[in-house]
């Protein structure tokens, strides 16, 4: 490990340009990687340029981060370029496919998933993304994190854990945040605060959610939030699954499902959860994937999304 995080640093140091890279449909450890990797950077490499990319259509917490930071073609091409890409399984949920233009390429992950880049550091052990990145920052003992790369990648971790509820928390994850917390950061008002504010329009959709979503035989509860919902509560369909917090420790539900209208791909994008039982297996029979308890996928129509309650219901 140490004779690869040489490499890595070799890398960096021979690098003008470096761009960091997030997976698509972000959420609060792909931003809070992307940003606390790159703000570590650009406080110690000032003369370097330090960029960061990537597209959404909705923002993670309220004005917490940019809703699109894509570069340009100029920006992307100007020279050879070092990426970095965090928290991200597979090449092609790179949010922006121009990392493939790198000179070399590094991934920086948790999620299990096929080897893309020239070097890789993944450890499905880690909590989150921010994490791993954390340690291997923290090896570096001639460079020093600030309180603006420390909070972002709390952000990446609490988000990740959601605020160390999941079972995804361990030991090395209170290590970490217990370091990161040292260089000024506040919990409260600098980390919980941006990160969970909630609007009325919220507290609609929360209602709306209680009153509509259903229950299978063998204890999935589920939702749809069509075009017309997204609308009416001011969502984008990659919003929707932040709602699935309402059934964390429900007594009688053993998992929980999002299903989201995607109008720009004409598909439901599904979210799946639960404290206990694996639901990424059939996510993957959906296109989709993710880690045992968490995972994503996809369904064409609700017949298809109807099929993966059924499948999950066999599976319990």
């Amino acid at each position: 490990m140490k004779e690869k995080i040489q490499k890595l640093l070799t890398k960096i140091q021979e690098f003008q340009t470096i761009i960091v890279f997030r997976h698509d449909a972000p959420d609060f450890d792909a931003y809070g990687s992307q940003y606390g990797l790159a703000t570590f950077l650009k406080d110690n490499f000032p003369r370097k340029r330090i960029l960061i990319t990537g597209n959404s259509n909705v923002e993670v917490g309220h004005d917490l981060y940019p809703v699109d930071t894509m570069l340009s073609d100029e920006e992307i091409n100007k020279e050879p370029f070092l990426a970095l890409i965090v928290d991200t399984s597979e090449g092609r949920r790179v949010s922006d496919q121009r990392y493939k233009k790198a000179a070399y390429s590094v991934r920086l992950d948790h999620h299990p998933g096929e080897a893309f880049c020239d070097l890789e550091f993944v450890n499905t052990e880690s909590s989150a993304a921010s994490e791993l990145i954390y340690f291997l920052l923290s090896e570096l003992k001639d460079y020093h994190f600030t309180k603006e790369s420390s909070r972002h990648l709390i952000i990446g971790i609490v988000g990740d854990t959601g605020a160390f509820k999941t079972s995804n928390t361990t030991q090395d994850t209170f290590h970490a945040i217990g370091d990161l917390l040292e260089y000024g950061v506040n919990l409260i008002s600098d980390v919980y605060q941006p990160m969970f504010a909630r609007t009325m329009l919220d507290f609609s959709a929360e209602r709306f959610i209680m009153e509509n979503y259903q229950l299978s035989p063998k204890g999935v509860a589920y939702y749809f939030l069509d075009q017309k919902d997204l609308v009416r509560f001011g969502l984008d369909s990659d919003e929707a699954k932040k709602y699935l917090s309402i059934f964390d420790n429900v007594l009688g539900i053993k998992e929980w499902v999002c299903f989201a209208d995607d109008a720009r791909k004409h598909e439901y994008r599904v979210s799946l959860r639960s404290s206990k039982y694996k639901v990424s297996d059939v996510a993957r029979m959906h296109g989709g994937g993710g880690h045992d308890l968490a995972a994503g996928a996809k369904a064409k129509n609700k017949e298809e999304a109807l099929q993966i309650i059924k499948e999950l219901d066999e599976h319990l």
